[in-house]
């Protein structure tokens, strides 16, 4: 690499190397282009509904609108889960 970010990725050992393994190209392109390889729309739809789903069940299971998941939203074609 010719233009270093400062910083370093924590070497993970055992089940936890291998849970993150797949993940370690991506956070390197990411690095590298400065772009998130994956959309974040991605990202927010799914923190957000999980904390919808946290907040309802703290008040009792109650019903919550959630506007701020009107997110447009295209799958990328390729896959972006992890292959063995």
């Amino acid at each position: 690499m010719t233009n270093p970010v400062g910083g370093q990725l924590r070497r993970l050992r055992g089940s936890q190397s291998r849970q993150a393994g797949h993940r370690r190209p991506r956070i390197e392109e990411m690095f590298i282009t400065g772009r998130a390889p994956y959309p974040v729309e991605r990202t927010l739809i799914v923190s957000g509904a999980l904390e919808a789903c946290l907040t309802s069940r703290l008040d009792g299971h109650k019903r919550l609108e959630t506007p701020h998941l009107a997110v447009r939203y295209r799958a990328p074609k390729e896959s972006q889960h992890a292959r063995a």
